[in-house]
């Protein structure tokens, strides 16, 4: 009886090591899903500067068009701001300006 006791004790002992190794895993994984998702909002926002800059500076007559685009605005069911917001946008803001290069040069 006794060793069926140490044996389920070991088990338990094995289980809850692998459960922390699970966990720890888990952290790693999140943690580079953040990495990864910094790395990602960080480009999309360089991006958005940029062609917003390059709008700005060398096509001011757009900038009226800017703030009436629709990407801009969050929907009340989604309000938070998503790499694909920010992917939207950004695709946007580089067809417009493709768009008007295009036509006025």
């Amino acid at each position: 009886m006794e060793e069926k006791i140490e044996n389920k004790s070991m088990n338990t002992t094995i289980d809850n090591l692998d459960l922390n190794e699970i966990r720890k895993d888990f952290q790693s994984q999140n943690a580079t899903k953040n990495l990864v998702y910094e790395h990602l909002e960080n480009y999309l926002n360089s991006r958005i500067l940029k062609i917003t800059t390059i709008i700005k500076n060398q096509y001011p007559e757009l900038m009226e068009f800017l703030n009436e685009m629709p990407v801009t605005i969050p929907s009340e069911m989604s309000p938070e701001i998503t790499l694909n917001n920010l992917k939207t946008y950004g695709e946007s803001l580089n067809s417009i300006l493709i768009k008007y290069e295009l036509e006025h040069s």
